[in-house]
């Protein structure tokens, strides 16, 4: 009997050794496996933080990039309205030199005076209604040459009825005479004859 059993725990030393020994290894193995998958995990993490980092930096470039496009946008936005609106209202506003110019032509603007023709009768001359009547010979002799008729012509010294006629169509030709000079561009009246008539012509 004593014989059997020591038989016995003599077999079943080795198996529980052997079990032991492959819990052992089984353990190991599993540890060895669990520190290379979180190994493995830790560089699936880091891979993952990189391209995410890469992420956030092609983000942020292409915001930043996005920002300096809108502010130079917004600045060629402001510089043309600006630039149509002074255009506009130049074009609305007349230039300086044209509001000097009509200034000075109102102020140098020469009202228009509507031209009367006196109508002589012999020597008295009648004039429209409300001005003085004026008169081709005074009552020194001289002659008033802008409104004299023929026959009042005749009475100054060596001018007769074909001169006095010269000296009416000149008048009438060229308007009145501006001043007694002028009568000897009359054809016919030379430097002579103005030396005898020149205290007897007046022009008004």
């Amino acid at each position: 009997m004593e014989d059997e059993k020591l038989d016995s725990t003599t077999t079943s030393q080795p198996q529980e050794v052997n079990s032991t020994v492959r819990d052992i290894l089984r353990e190991a193995t599993l540890g060895a496996q669990g520190h290379a998958g979180t190994s493995q995990n830790f560089e699936a993490f880091a891979d993952i933080e990189d391209e995410l980092n890469t992420h956030k930096k092609i983000r942020f470039e292409i915001d930043r990039r996005s920002l300096i496009a809108g502010v130079f946008a917004f600045i060629l936005v402001a510089v043309l309205g600006i630039y149509f609106a002074y255009n506009a209202i130049a074009s609305t506003r007349p230039q300086g030199d044209q509001v000097v110019k009509k200034s000075v032509d109102d102020k140098t603007a020469t009202p228009e005076i509507t031209a009367t023709t006196p109508e002589t009768t012999g020597n008295i001359t009648t004039c429209p209604e409300g001005t003085a009547p004026q008169t081709a010979v005074d009552t020194n002799g001289v002659v008033n040459i802008n409104i004299a008729t023929e026959n009042d012509l005749t009475t100054l010294s060596g001018v007769g009825p074909a001169i006095a006629k010269r000296i009416i169509e000149y008048r009438e030709q060229n308007g009145n005479f501006r001043s007694i000079e002028e009568i000897t561009e009359v054809k016919g009246i030379g430097d002579a004859m103005y030396a005898k008539i020149k205290d007897k012509i007046r022009v008004k």
